[in-house]
């Protein structure tokens, strides 16, 4: 059954590696995991192993980061979900090509997974909120004004 505790079970393995991963999903290469805000499109197999291996990091020093996630809320069944996650990274040297001189980010998201017959996934389409990171950055946005 995909619940709430699906969901920390699957996020909870982004911190092991492509490995740990793909266990949730289908063993195949039509599989697709869609990132639009890092502009990331991975359909096959391999791709989306690469894609979730930087969150494994565990060398503080490299500059890439110690990337935690957290699984908030799930909503869905045995073929659709949607995860609420919160992104915590710790001692990036930058995120997005922008430093961080130091700060730790934080930034919330939701994923939307697609599973198979056997309640795996084939599908994922992740959202987040990037200009909250540039906010945290200390970068000068302009958001549009509230019409209500």
């Amino acid at each position: 059954m995909k619940d709430l505790s699906w969901a920390k079970a699957y996020i909870e393995t982004f911190a092991s590696g492509s490995s740990g991963v793909l266990a949730h999903w289908a063993d195949r290469d039509d599989i697709v995991h869609e990132d639009p805000v890092l502009g990331q499109r991975s359909t096959k197999r391999s791709d989306v192993a690469a894609t979730f291996d930087i969150y494994a990091n565990s060398d503080r020093t490299n500059g890439v980061g110690i990337h935690t996630f957290r699984a908030d809320e799930f909503f869905g069944d045995e073929r659709c979900g949607v995860t609420h996650w919160t992104w915590v990274a710790e001692d990036c040297a930058e995120f997005l090509g922008m430093p961080t001189n130091g700060k730790t980010l934080t930034t919330t998201g939701v994923s939307v997974d697609i599973f198979d017959e056997q309640g795996l996934i084939v599908r994922e389409l992740a959202y987040w909120d990037a200009v909250g990171i540039a906010e945290q950055l200390g970068l000068p946005l302009k958001k549009p004004a509230q019409s209500w």
